[in-house]
């Protein structure tokens, strides 16, 4: 499994579908759906469920040039941050069903995607000066 999350294949695979989704954004999913309003529906449940990827793309951008052990750290987090996050919105119902019928998906979406954007930032930060700290005392 460390294999697999090395620098280059975290940012490849996460700048990949990132890519995918601005590309998505700017051709416009009426366009790709034929103004098919299922295939539009569809498309905007996978970006929902895919919304922590971008987050994820500029993280790992963040850490390529950092050293090993800021990665580690912060990769250790994001590998169970993100199912979870995807775990959850797909399980979450789109709408809470009331009468004035809340959406739920694209809110959670937000926040597991800001949660993992702020968690991260203090992971990396806290990691970069304890490495510092550390180097400076020996």
């Amino acid at each position: 499994m460390n294999k697999l999350l090395t620098k280059r294949n975290v940012l490849t695979i996460s700048g990949t579908i990132t890519g995918c989704i601005v590309l998505l954004n700017i051709v416009g999913v009426f366009k790709i759906c034929a103004d098919n309003y299922d295939c539009a529906a569809a498309i905007a449940q996978i970006v929902l469920i895919l919304y922590s990827l971008p987050v994820l793309f500029l993280l790992s951008l963040l850490t390529y040039k950092m050293r090993d052990e800021i990665f580690a750290a912060w990769i250790s987090f994001a590998v169970w941050w993100v199912p979870i996050s995807i775990l959850a919105i797909l399980l979450t119902p789109t709408d809470d069903g009331g009468s004035f019928s809340i959406p739920l998906k694209g809110p959670l979406a937000f926040f597991c995607a800001a949660a993992l954007f702020v968690i991260s930032l203090i992971l990396i930060t806290y990691k970069h000066f304890t490495l510092k700290k550390r180097g400076a005392g020996e």
